[in-house]
């Protein structure tokens, strides 16, 4: 059951990026980041035992132009946080939150 917690990519900032970059084959969340002004671009994520991203809070979160393929429960997971803006991303063999 803990293992949804072993993220690819984990931080409590703000104020990270992950653009152009890959996350795969993770036993838990492929992207795990908390804070405020977190940018997901142009990425691959993909093939993660839980979920392709997991948004646990923070706010203004930027999730774009990302493909989100064949993670375990959930491609993308919003938890929690406020004036996100998800758009224009490929999701592929999954359900969203």
């Amino acid at each position: 059951i803990y293992a949804r917690f072993w993220h690819g990519w984990y931080l409590h900032a703000g104020g990270a990026s992950f653009i152009g970059s890959e996350s795969y084959n993770h036993a838990g969340t492929g992207l795990g980041p908390d804070g405020n002004n977190i940018v997901v671009r142009d990425s691959y994520i993909h093939d993660n035992a839980v979920q392709g991203i997991y948004i646990s809070g923070g706010d203004n979160w930027l999730i774009e132009n990302n493909v989100f393929y064949n993670n375990g429960l959930y491609e993308v997971y919003n938890f929690g946080g406020k004036r996100h803006r998800i758009r224009n991303n490929t999701i592929v063999a999954g359900v969203t939150l």
